[in-house]
């Protein structure tokens, strides 16, 4: 069986690459890196940012820059090279001491471009539309790439972005509005991969996404001995409120868990713990209160799982936000299936990558 490259000790060496924003290709190499990190986080909007230092004269300052590993194999001599991400460059400084120079930038992802930006007049996505495809649509005409997943989810009632407000209700960005069709969808908040594409991906339950990679102990493993393990008992939801807001109607469906054998239930609890979703489309053709309740009782199956969460640092290797992953660490105690919420990439000489991974069980 032919060995996992990213199970062998590598030396970690980096690029940046300036990206011409009109073509997308890269244009010119920046000078060496001596520092810097990728953040990435499911739960922020803008999803990823970075921060690096460069040894030697930049030059023009780029508008978009592309970080890549290039990773050698301490084994076999073997070489790969993975981007890191791509990102829009803002608040470079430089420093110049005789005839040294370097130069430190603050990095965001692309998404950042679609949160700073605003519809000029009122848009209007007409009832019957594809949701996901009106979202893809925003994005592309910001000058975005993206890559969508089909959806057969078709709105049934008009809605209008651009209007004021803010909110929820009243997305007042691009972005915002981007997320709410998706949101309605069923898919997953937008997110950028390493090349600056915008990817709209349906969402999964966290059982049902396949495993992208196992850490196990033993050869090859390369995470670190230290990690953290915890487990979250408190909020966990026994009651859903679903709130439908149409042109036409509003619609709260519920669902309550009050089984005295349920160990989370509001009559083990002897409290009421409340969680409250608002959407503003109902499913097409769909009785409005059966649906209402149905997604209610599809929530609370969700929101009354115990959080367990393990944070650990290993060397890179190809897994993203939002993978499963296995750990099986017995000598840790931890053994079980999580995933990834939080990744922070050292740019440094093993390149670390230390993630935050949720487990959801029941």
């Amino acid at each position: 069986m032919a060995s996992d490259f990213w199970c062998e000790p590598f030396e970690a060496n980096y690029r940046v690459m300036a990206v011409d924003r009109s073509t997308g290709y890269e244009t010119r190499r920046l000078p060496n890196v001596s520092g810097g990190s990728v953040t990435r986080n499911q739960d922020t909007s803008t999803f990823e940012s970075a921060t690096i230092a460069i040894q030697g004269p930049v030059g023009e300052v780029p508008d978009l820059v592309r970080i890549y590993l290039d990773a050698t194999s301490q084994v076999t001599g073997e070489s790969r090279s993975v981007a890191l991400g791509t990102f829009l460059v803002s608040l470079p400084k430089r420093e110049v001491d005789g005839a040294t120079e370097s130069t430190s930038a603050d990095l965001y992802g692309r998404l950042r471009e679609l949160a700073d930006d605003d519809f000029d007049a009122p848009y209007t996505v007409a009832a019957g539309s594809d949701a996901v495809m009106a979202a893809a649509g925003i994005a592309r005409a910001a000058g975005l790439e993206v890559i969508a997943d089909p959806s057969d989810y078709r709105t049934t009632a008009e809605w209008t972005f651009g209007v004021g407000g803010g909110g929820e209700d009243h997305p007042d960005t691009k972005l915002k509005a981007i997320n709410k069709l998706l949101d309605v969808a069923g898919f997953s908040a937008a997110k950028t991969d390493a090349m600056g594409r915008v990817i709209m991906a349906r969402y999964a339950k966290p059982q049902d996404r396949p495993v992208a990679r196992t850490m196990r102990e033993g050869a090859g493993c390369t995470v670190r001995r230290e990690l953290t393990d915890e487990l979250d008992r408190l909020a966990v939801a026994n009651v859903i409120h679903v709130d439908y807001t149409t042109q036409e109607a509003s619609v709260r469906g519920t669902a309550v868990d009050d089984d005295p054998n349920s160990e989370w239930s509001t009559a083990s609890v002897g409290r009421r713990i409340v969680k409250r979703y608002e959407y503003q489309d109902l499913p097409a053709g769909a009785d409005a209160q059966a649906a209402a309740n149905l997604k209610a009782a599809e929530l609370l199956a969700t929101d009354r799982s115990i959080l367990r969460r393990v944070t650990l640092t290993c060397a890179w290797c190809p897994v993203g936000v939002g993978d499963a992953v296995r750990v099986d660490i017995p000598t840790a105690g931890v053994s079980r299936d999580y995933v990834v919420r939080t990744q922070e990439i050292d740019l440094g000489p093993m390149c670390a990558l230390r993630m935050e991974m949720r487990n959801f069980g029941r």
